[in-house]
């Protein structure tokens, strides 16, 4: 999957989700989506977060996040 595939899947999905970016020196090392909820949560643990940081050796993430139901 690429970046654009993974921003769409979040940006359409029916469920609210919480995806991570981690990024290197040298661009995107990775991109995850670490909470699936419903049409108006998303639960996540840090953890996750934080492992994936640890795991592609980030030196900054972007998190983002979707609004099924439109703004709130």
């Amino acid at each position: 999957m690429t970046l654009n595939e993974f921003l769409e899947k979040i940006k359409n999905s029916p469920v609210e989700l919480m995806g991570v970016i981690f990024h290197s020196k040298t661009g995107v090392k990775d991109f995850r989506i670490v909470g699936e909820g419903t049409a108006t949560r998303v639960g996540f643990q840090f953890r996750d977060i934080a492992q994936g940081i640890v795991d592609n050796k980030s030196s900054m993430i972007t998190l983002v996040h979707n609004h099924p139901n439109g703004p709130v």
